[in-house]
């Protein structure tokens, strides 16, 4: 008996690109030097809260391409427009992420640790730059 393919939600679909966009501004976060180091657990909590809200795929996708994602944000060498980029990243990242057209069954709580753990990225990048 074949299993019948359950087409993903259009949030889904766009969750990768977007989940790299996160990845690398806050690996580029740490651009400026000056900044605390004492958070350094904040990509690992931030990449658990988005797996636990995240809803499990019953089927993987099979006609998802690989994001495109341009190669130089991937290998910029200037520390201050690396900040720069990520500051806009990480702004884009908090509005999509408190839209009120965030989808419902994400978990609330998971979500607000979210955006509060950005907007405090955020306003660091901010008196970096």
């Amino acid at each position: 008996m074949a299993v019948t393919a359950t087409p993903q939600p259009r949030s889904l679909r766009y969750g990768t690109p977007m989940l790299l966009l996160l990845l690398t501004a806050l690996a580029t976060a740490h651009a400026c030097l000056h900044l605390q180091h004492h958070q350094d657990t904040f990509p690992w909590d931030s990449l658990q809260l988005l797996q636990d809200m995240a809803p499990s795929p019953t089927q993987p996708c099979q006609h998802q391409q690989g994001p495109v994602f341009p190669d130089a944000l991937l290998h910029n060498t200037h520390p201050q427009q690396a900040a720069a980029i990520t500051l806009r990243i990480l702004q884009h990242l908090f509005a999509t992420f408190s839209s009120p057209s965030t989808p419902q069954h994400w978990d609330a709580q998971a979500r607000h640790e979210l955006l509060n753990k950005i907007q405090h990225y955020i306003q660091q990048l901010q008196q970096c730059l």
